[in-house]
């Protein structure tokens, strides 16, 4: 696993804490060989996890065979034991969302294991599962439009941290999409969505809320600073001059 996965975990070990799921003696250290980078702990630690069928060993252990490293690629077994984590483990749930995604494990329906694992994830309170089945759902990629549950996620995944979802939820309350319409609620979001995730089309959303207000300086520098990511915002500077 590279340093951004291992890193990935680790954080999620974190959520898992936090929502108050137990780890036994075991898989502590095995958290805590990932967070010294310790290759060889991690693999031997997994592996007899992963006999032992202990979810955590199964996910981590699945991981060597999906890269090849300490045992010959196997993406057949690999996605045998992520599936049987996930079965039980939140995080693997996501992580097999992820391979589904990049097309690396294939699904007979995607959409809708997408949507199952990703509420499943939710469910154990961790915030991109919540994020993902509130796209799932708004979308209803894999199961029925449902906005107002769909926002319900989202805003949680959002007040959770979820860098992604303080877009979406501005977005939701601009257009009253599974919640009442609310620009002033709307216009807190997209702050939320630049402060933490320099997202480029709420700048285009606030620069545009400036503008209208007569605010031009300030329309300006969003715009600016949403240009080099965003054809919008160029054509939006262009017009103003």
């Amino acid at each position: 696993m590279d340093t951004n996965e291992i890193n990935e975990v680790n954080d999620l070990f974190q959520d898992l804490k936090e929502a108050n799921i137990d780890m036994d003696e075991s898989v502590a250290d095995l958290a805590e060989a990932l967070e010294r980078d310790d290759n060889d702990k991690v693999y031997s630690l997994s592996k007899d996890l992963a006999e032992k069928k202990n979810d955590w060993g199964l996910f981590i252990y699945s991981e060597f065979f999906i890269r090849g490293e300490k045992v010959k690629k196997d993406l057949n077994k690999a996605e045998r034991l992520l599936r049987e984590a996930a079965k039980t483990n939140p995080l693997a749930a996501l992580r097999l969302v992820d391979l589904i995604n990049y097309r690396v494990i294939p699904s007979s329906n995607p959409a809708h294991e997408l949507y199952v694992l990703s509420r499943f994830a939710a469910s154990k309170g961790l915030p991109k599962g919540m994020y993902q089945a509130g796209i799932c759902v708004k979308a209803g990629w894999g199961c029925r439009v449902n906005k107002k549950q769909a926002f319900e996620w989202i805003l949680k995944a959002a007040k959770r941290g979820y860098l992604d979802a303080p877009y979406v939820v501005g977005e939701m309350y601009m257009t009253g999409a599974g919640t009442k319409r609310d620009l002033r609620q709307a216009r807190y979001w997209f702050e939320q969505a630049v402060k933490l995730n320099n997202d480029a089309e709420a700048m285009v959303i606030l620069g545009t809320f400036c503008y209208k207000e007569n605010k031009l300086a300030m329309a300006k520098d969003y715009w600016k600073r949403a240009a080099p990511s965003c054809v919008e915002a160029k054509v939006l500077l262009h017009n103003m001059k």
